[in-house]
């Protein structure tokens, strides 16, 4: 039996919390790359990749991935 996909705010929010409490943030990168690659004007999930490669210090992988998020929805609550 095949499960739903889950959806990318709920993505965001098991693989975020899961992140933070393992410490395990390419994981959740990783995840969230592919949820992108379905969804590729999803902002929720490209303000998640820019948030993971700032705090795994990917500097600037994390400035591409906001200036995405700003051509996808400039006026999303995390793009600014």
């Amino acid at each position: 039996m095949l499960s739903r996909p889950t959806p990318p705010d709920r993505c965001r929010h098991m693989s975020t919390e899961e992140a933070q409490k393992q410490g395990d943030f390419e994981e959740a990168l990783e995840h969230f790359l592919i949820v992108q690659r379905i969804d590729v004007n999803n902002p929720t999930v490209s303000s998640a990749i820019a948030a993971l490669y700032s705090r795994m210090g990917m500097w600037n992988e994390a400035i591409v991935e906001y200036k995405n998020l700003l051509r996808i929805d400039a006026k999303y609550r995390d793009a600014k």
